[in-house]
């Protein structure tokens, strides 16, 4: 698994434990959010069972990207491409630009 993607699944597993809390002892409460693997190099993060995010991270792409993104509403927030700029198809939605993390360039 990508380093990258390694840090994103523990940084996001440590925000979910904390927007559900912790349920007293005996008391089991089904968490609110979960990371879901998916098929095609993806990872599905969901609240309340509803996806929420996508973690694309497949080689296929020049760098791992968040797409859809849904709002509150359910409306997709974030769209793939560039329209009217086919030189534009790096552009994938919500995705992270910095160089060199442990000899990985985003």
């Amino acid at each position: 698994m990508p380093t990258c993607l390694k840090c994103f699944l523990i940084v996001a597993a440590i925000a979910a434990e904390g927007f559900h809390g912790l349920a007293s002892a005996g008391e089991f409460k089904p968490p609110r959010c979960e990371i879901v693997p998916l098929a095609d190099s993806e990872v599905s993060l969901r609240i309340d069972g509803i996806e929420k995010t996508r973690w694309n991270f497949g080689s296929q792409y020049p760098r791992p990207f968040l797409f859809p993104f849904y709002g509150p509403s359910g409306a997709s927030l974030t769209r793939m491409g560039h329209p009217g700029a086919p030189n534009h198809d790096h552009h994938r939605s919500i995705w992270f630009a910095h160089h060199s993390i442990d000899e990985n360039d985003f």
